[in-house]
């Protein structure tokens, strides 16, 4: 066996022994504090919109206590001409355990609209081509896309041992 794939060998497995964690995945209840619509956020925005449910426990101890700020990543996309829904992205992605430890998240959610391509399309072209008035109908818009306060999701949180 050559040594330099031995010494390799040897190396990652002693990296592998020492900087080996364990993780642990745990659901987390989060409420939404604040109504989102599409119409809000238009760059990706960083923020603490949600709260931890319940207390989450780790055996018998509290973990997370109910009422941790989580903060989230949302982006949205307002309704547009021509029957184009609005949409929302909401990436739940960081809170804290009860010692100030940074705990990460994974959980995606996404929101459309009410499509209304197809009937902009009909209004548009279909009156258009016995009225000039019926072209209004491609300036129809797509619904905005909405979030409720008080909505409740099921994250994926790691803890790192």
């Amino acid at each position: 066996m050559d040594k330099k794939y031995l010494f390799t060998l040897i190396y990652l497995f002693s990296c592998l022994l020492c900087c080996a964690q364990q993780v642990i995945t745990i659901d987390i209840p989060v409420t939404l504090n604040q109504h989102i619509t599409s119409k809000d956020y238009h760059d990706l925005v960083s923020m603490e919109i949600a709260t931890v449910s319940n207390n989450v426990y780790w055996g018998d101890s509290i973990v997370i206590s109910q009422g941790t700020p989580v903060t989230a990543n949302v982006e949205s996309k307002k309704a547009s001409v021509l029957g184009e829904p609005g949409k929302i992205k909401l990436d739940f992605i960081l809170c804290q355990d009860v010692n100030g430890r940074p705990i990460k998240l994974s959980y995606h959610y996404f929101a459309i609209g009410k499509d209304r391509e197809t009937s902009a399309y009909i209004l548009g072209i279909g009156l258009g081509l016995f009225t000039l008035v019926g072209y209004l109908g491609l300036l129809l818009k797509g619904g905005e896309a909405e979030i409720s306060e008080g909505s409740t999701f099921i994250v994926k949180g790691y803890l790192y041992e």
